[in-house]
């Protein structure tokens, strides 16, 4: 009988301890998307660890002691929990009973604590000043996220023709975490933000299509081409705003440039900015010309592909790469949009001094550039590009640089 009152207690001893142990802690379930879940920074020591939250395969908790304040951080503010809606931080201690929000009288469950941050939200502005890379014809406007408690941050500008709804060009930069600004010709920030935009999702998305065409050999020679729409910026680093921008963003593109040499390229220079800053302007020049057949005399001349509305496919598509870190000179990347480089001279499609062999980061991508059925590519010196006057919506190299030294981190 002793030895099973003995038995009895050890049980019941064992079963207060686990709950005792069980008592001395309090978790967080954290959301499960990544883009959402919350900075967390921790005392260790004197001293903090600030980081983002990555879930152990196990489970998909934060775990804290009794009487542990851990402080979680959402750039945009909280979606959970949810009040007060415009704070970025929250301090929480672990109570015996709750998680406790320091200078609060805000409580909340110790075991199921939800958080989850907002998603990033983006707003379009006119730029009160226009951008001085932008033509005429086309209007400055300002990508910016929004902030909680502050202006928001700029993160692209766009040069736009609002009466043909055409792009003339994106101006943004891409880079590593944290870098050093040396000098630039062009900074976004000096552009102040002026009338919001919120209704650019209803703009037209369609691009042009062959029932457009008033000339039926226009007609064949678009459906020829198989010409698409599609974002003329790439990289993954502001993947968020290519795919809130969409129908702003896009160009006709010829598919075999833009899945041929130009895709090599990109990624090429998306490995590069791992460790190298640019400011880029990614442009379109020129109107893509077709060969149209002259049935009285049987000669064939090019004539630009022009639809009912007067909108047009972009003969080049370019990008104006400045280095952010002193390490290299400025250089445009250019390609020909267009399957009818065979109907040209060399000299009149590539119009400066080709340089691609002289830029490293080209080396294991540049050997096809000069293969046609995946689109001609070319690389100039910005001040030859200036000179030679065949782009338009261009930097002008020549006026003063518009920054000063700074040191900055953006987070997309």
């Amino acid at each position: 009988m002793s030895s099973h009152r003995c038995q009895l207690f050890i049980l019941l001893f064992v079963g207060l301890c686990v709950v005792q142990a069980q008592n001395d802690y309090c978790s967080i379930r954290p959301a499960i998307d990544p883009s959402v879940r919350p900075l967390l920074e921790r005392s260790f020591g004197s001293r903090s660890i600030l980081k983002p939250y990555k879930a152990p395969k196990e489970d998909n908790y934060i775990y804290a002691e009794n009487d542990e304040v851990i402080t979680l951080h959402c750039v945009d503010g909280f979606h959970s929990p949810s009040s007060p809606t415009d704070r970025v931080s929250i301090k929480l201690r672990c109570d015996n009973t709750f998680w406790r929000e320091e200078n609060s009288d805000q409580h909340h469950d110790r075991y199921n604590l939800h958080v989850e941050c907002k998603k990033v939200a983006w707003n379009l502005y006119e730029s009160v000043e226009a951008f001085r890379w932008c033509p005429e014809y086309s209007t400055s406007y300002i990508i910016a996220k929004k902030n909680v408690n502050k202006s928001p941050t700029h993160i692209a500008g766009l040069c736009y023709d609002t009466e043909r709804l055409l792009l003339s060009s994106v101006a943004y930069n891409i880079q590593p975490d944290e870098f050093k600004i040396i000098k630039a010709k062009f900074d976004l920030r000096n552009y102040s933000f002026g009338r919001e935009i919120k209704n650019f999702q209803t703009i037209e998305k369609e691009g042009l299509t062959p029932l457009r065409f008033e000339e039926k050999q226009f007609e064949d020679w678009f459906t020829f081409g198989n010409f698409h729409y599609a974002p003329l910026i790439e990289n993954n680093k502001i993947k968020t705003v290519i795919e809130e921008f969409g129908s702003l963003l896009n160009v006709t593109w010829w598919p075999s440039l833009r899945l041929g040499n130009w895709k090599k390229y990109q990624n090429a220079l998306e490995k590069h900015t791992t460790k190298a800053a640019y400011n880029v302007i990614s442009g379109v020049e020129g109107k893509l010309e077709v060969p149209l057949s002259n049935d009285c005399d049987n000669t064939t001349e090019m004539k630009v592909l022009v639809d009912k509305y007067d909108r047009y496919i972009p003969a080049y598509i370019w990008n104006y790469l400045e280095p952010l870190q002193n390490i290299s000179k400025e250089v445009v990347i250019i390609a020909f949009n267009s399957p009818f480089y065979e109907f040209y001279k060399k000299d009149d499609v590539v119009f400066c001094e080709d340089i691609c062999h002289e830029i490293d980061w080209l080396a294991n991508v540049r050997s096809t550039f000069q293969y046609a059925n995946m689109g001609i590519m070319f690389c100039c010196r910005a001040d030859n590009v200036q000179k030679s006057k065949r782009f338009d919506n261009f930097p002008n190299l020549f006026l003063k640089n518009d920054t000063e030294n700074v040191t900055e981190r953006l987070v997309y």
